[in-house]
């Protein structure tokens, strides 16, 4: 699912590349999280992975909504609901790396930050729920 976008037009050794690659990164990422214990714990690494995680799926879900509303599967609700193409472009560099992480759009539908706010407020009570039951094991 992550990779869709980065082996789109790709051939089959890049994608084979940057797979090992990918592998070898990851090996080396656990190896050094399990030799460096006292300076960054398991469980500070598993929150911030938490986090990551969240953060990409509200970006696929609202690349996901903006698709289905171009394709009027889905109404806009307000298009756009606003525009701050002045303060950060997310067809840059930077707007584009943020956007990735964070579903954030320059122009947005209405439909999209509707369903992000839906999703974030899904996550974050099931999050909260969770906490007491965290602290009980």
């Amino acid at each position: 699912m992550f990779l869709y976008g980065a082996v789109k037009g790709s051939t089959h050794a890049d994608i084979a590349l940057g797979g090992a690659a990918g592998f070898l990164l990851a090996l080396t990422a656990y190896w050094l999280l399990s030799r460096s214990t006292r300076f960054v714990s398991w469980r500070a690494f598993f929150r911030v992975t938490e986090v990551l995680l969240l953060l990409l799926g509200g970006a696929l879900l609202v690349d996901g909504a903006e698709k289905l509303v171009g394709l009027e599967t889905l109404p806009p609700l307000a298009d756009p609901l606003w525009n701050t193409m002045s303060l950060l472009d997310d067809s840059t560099r930077t707007g584009g790396l943020v956007a990735a992480f964070t579903g954030y759009r320059a122009a947005p539908s209405g439909m999209a930050y509707a369903l992000l706010a839906v999703y974030w407020a899904l996550a974050l009570g099931v999050l909260l729920k969770l906490k007491p039951m965290r602290r009980k094991a």
